[in-house]
Formats: structure tokens, C-alpha cells, sequence
């Protein structure tokens, strides 16, 4: 099976089963192949990615330090702030910006 295809179905389907759960059905194909017969589908609404919201910030945080830097280097502590920051997340794999942009209104 293709990944898209049914295949997380299936792995669920079994978890589920070996649960207990017995009343389950995994339709071959998955939703490429519900939607390819014209079944009724509901979309939920699209929401950024967390990790695209934090690149994005990032980017501007270093974009905007650098340029305030030109008038006044007090301001290039930003970018160096934001690049420290993107190196503990990387050697830790947690990321306090990931966090506080998490609990905004828009990602609840």
C-alpha cells in the first residue's frame, strides 16, 4: 500500500482492533479513493503549520534586528538572540518560540 493510500488507516485499524475494538471497517485506497468515487467529504479549515509559524518569526525577527542594527548596533543583539535560540532548539529538541506561539489565539 502507498502512503496516502489507506496505509495510516490500516496501521490504526489494527491498534484499534488489538484494542478490543471490533466494530471496524478501513476502506482500501483511503480518502485519495473516497474522494475519487464522489463520496461527501467535510474539510476542517486549513491551518499554518507551527513549525512554518516559527520560521516565519524567526525570519522576521533576524530581518528586523539586522535592519534596526543599521541605525543602531544595539539592536543586532535580536538576530544573535533569535540564532542562539534556533541552536539550543536544534541540540535539544524543544523550542521556546514553538511554545509561546502555540498558545496564541489563532493555534486554539
Amino acid at each position: 500500500m502507498d502512503p496516502g493510500n489507506g496505509q495510516r488507516a490500516a496501521i490504526a485499524g489494527k491498534a484499534l482492533a488489538g484494542k478490543g475494538f471490533t466494530n471496524l471497517m478501513v476502506m482500501e485506497g483511503g480518502m485519495q479513493e473516497w474522494r475519487k468515487v464522489g463520496l461527501p467529504v467535510q474539510e476542517g479549515k486549513a491551518v499554518m503549520s507551527l513549525e512554518r509559524q516559527v520560521r516565519i518569526a524567526a525570519g522576521a525577527l533576524v530581518s528586523i534586528g539586522s535592519v534596526l542594527g543599521y541605525f543602531h548596533p544595539a539592536w543586532l543583539i535580536l538576530p544573535v538572540f533569535v540564532g542562539c535560540g534556533l541552536m539550543y532548539s536544534g541540540l535539544t529538541n524543544s523550542c521556546g518560540m514553538g511554545a509561546l506561539i502555540a498558545k496564541m489565539p489563532w493555534n486554539q
